[in-house]
């Protein structure tokens, strides 16, 4: 996708746009290749295990906050 964005981008010809960046004086003087080289969207066995333990962590941390509320409570109070 940013690949063909870029591509459309620079094939529109005579149409210059200015962001605010650019009315700043920041320039981006890296080509297409270079920008497309520093974006890494592979997923390698340690970004998966990050996302697995990451949903875990949620998982477990939402089923004991509520179940160590309910343990603390006097058992009438569960019933009522």
């Amino acid at each position: 996708m940013l690949r063909n964005d870029m591509i459309a981008g620079q094939s529109i010809e005579g149409s210059l746009t200015f962001g605010v960046l650019d009315q700043m004086g920041v320039i981006n003087a890296m080509s297409i290749d270079e920008m497309l080289l520093g974006y890494s969207t592979s997923l390698n066995a340690s970004t998966i295990l990050t996302f697995y333990g990451a949903t875990i962590t949620t998982i477990l941390t939402s089923i004991m906050v509520p179940m160590f509320y309910i343990l603390r409570l006097n058992p009438r109070k569960i019933m009522m």
